[in-house]
């Protein structure tokens, strides 16, 4: 009886097995797509401003437009844009430094390996078919530029007097500069809701609004990655009224006060507190309260900036380009120092 008892469990084994192999048999096999290459011979005139990529290998790159990093066999990163159009995929703006610092010319053979988010790794052979030298040696040379703007900005911001509501309880209070776009605040600013700015005479005086301090855990940014993405913000162009700002700390990590240059505020943008909407890149609509000073004619964005700071994963150094559509929307282009996005930490210190 036991003998036979571990036939049926024998047999009832080998049936679950077959049947497993049968089911793998009808599952569709997903394709590869990390780790594929492909190989491509240099022409300085098709590819001197832009690389085509191979029509086959399209099917590994969906949803993979934007910035992505080329790796040269130094191991330094250059940024890119892999873009398409009806015929295909293919690198544009920052491929033609990647050729430059590579020394690329006419009949050199590439090869490219997709390594995933965003990472292409090229290794470069010469007419003699060998790995070309100087390509273990080349840096970026965005690299050696120094133009980032509003460094010392930070550096300038100091306390502001203490003022009291209605209620007689003290506040943390800030102030906007027009002259000089400066934001003088107090760092552990407690109010969590907007209020509306209170006038005192020759002094503007309003409490900040914020979310929870966040920490960033994105890698350190080179200074060549910033330039890269000011150098391609500064690109934009459009038929409506367009501004620049570099993100700083007290943008995306804390405060989340978001002060638009004056001269920007003078021209364009509403002589009144109201509410606008900004649209992010992905065409989601976030509403923002704008704060005007008449005074000094500066203009901000305080309660709900900070929910589309988070919300767009924000961080230093990034670049927004704000584009007026009209009265009450504006656009607003991104354009990362890093394209890697990490969650943020809550920043405990700042409670």
């Amino acid at each position: 009886m036991a003998g036979q008892q571990e036939r049926k469990e024998s047999r009832a084994a080998m049936a679950r097995r077959e049947n497993g192999k049968r089911e793998e048999k009808g599952k569709e096999v997903d394709v590869k797509k990390f780790g594929q290459r492909f190989c491509t011979v240099f022409s300085a005139q098709e590819s001197g401003e832009r690389l085509r990529i191979p029509p086959s290998f399209s099917q590994y790159l969906e949803n993979e437009i934007g910035l992505v990093y080329l790796f040269g066999q130094s191991g330094n990163p250059w940024l890119a844009d892999l873009a398409s159009d009806t015929e295909g995929f293919f690198f544009e703006n920052g491929w033609k430094d990647f050729v430059t610092d590579h020394s690329i010319e006419e009949g050199h053979i590439l090869t490219f390996c997709y390594n995933g988010d965003s990472h292409f790794s090229v290794v470069i052979f010469d007419e003699m078919y060998i790995e070309k030298p100087s390509a273990f040696r080349a840096k970026p040379s965005y690299d050696l530029v120094a133009t980032t703007e509003r460094d010392e900005e930070d550096k300038q911001i100091s306390s502001a007097p203490l003022e009291e509501n209605n209620a007689t309880k003290r506040n943390r209070t800030g102030e906007i500069d027009a002259n000089n776009s400066k934001l003088r605040k107090r760092s552990d600013v407690a109010s969590i809701d907007y209020k509306s700015a209170s006038r005192n005479g020759t002094e503007d005086v309003m409490r900040v609004q914020r979310q929870p301090a966040v920490m960033s855990q994105r890698p350190p940014v080179s200074q060549g990655w910033k330039n890269y993405a000011l150098q391609k913000a500064k690109q934009y162009k459009s038929k409506y009224p367009i501004t620049l700002q570099i993100m700083k700390k007290t943008n995306v990590y804390k405060t989340y006060f978001m002060i638009i240059p004056s001269e920007f505020v003078r021209e364009y943008l509403p002589h009144t507190d109201k509410r606008l909407t900004l649209f992010d890149p992905y065409g989601n609509a976030w509403e923002v309260t704008y704060v005007y000073c008449s005074q000094r004619y500066a203009g901000a964005f305080s309660e709900g900036w900070g929910k589309f700071s988070l919300g767009n994963h924000l961080e230093e150094f990034d670049i927004c380009v704000f584009e007026l559509l009209s009265e009450d929307i504006i656009k607003v282009h991104i354009y990362r120092a890093n394209a890697m996005l990490t969650q943020y930490l809550l920043d405990s210190s700042n409670e």
